[in-house]
């Protein structure tokens, strides 16, 4: 419910929306262009990735010591929770084949988890190498 209202508060904000770097629009632009003509594999394997880290680098940056700077952390929280929910799981479930379905936003975030926690223990996206 903070998300959203904050998220709301941050929509409506015109002064501070006035002062917000064009690379966060210019980044957010080119992740919509990925993801409306790009495969699954092409998303994950991809410049998806590089492109909305850079995307939350620069959105962490314009939010910092504003009124908005808790609803950035909020994101980066977020991501880092599904991401130790993955690692949980495939702690849990050694050996297993195992299927994560997330956002494109959170994979980035997730694999970089998994890869420095299981390193060459698991193989990732097996289905699109």
């Amino acid at each position: 419910l903070f998300n959203v209202v904050m998220a709301q508060k941050y929509s409506k904000d015109t002064l501070f929306l006035n002062k917000k770097p064009a690379i966060i629009d210019e980044l957010n632009e080119q992740k919509i262009q990925i993801i409306a003509s790009a495969s699954m594999c092409e998303v994950i394997n991809g410049a998806y990735d590089s492109l909305n880290i850079m995307f939350y680098n620069e959105l962490g940056k314009y939010f910092e010591a504003s009124p908005y700077q808790q609803l950035y952390e909020s994101y980066m929280e977020r991501h880092q929770k599904l991401a130790d929910n993955m690692v949980e799981i495939v702690r849990k479930n050694p050996g297993k084949r195992i299927l994560f379905l997330t956002g494109a936003d959170h994979q980035a975030y997730a694999r970089k988890e998994l890869e420095r926690l299981f390193a060459d223990e698991i193989c990732l996206n097996e289905q699109c190498n």
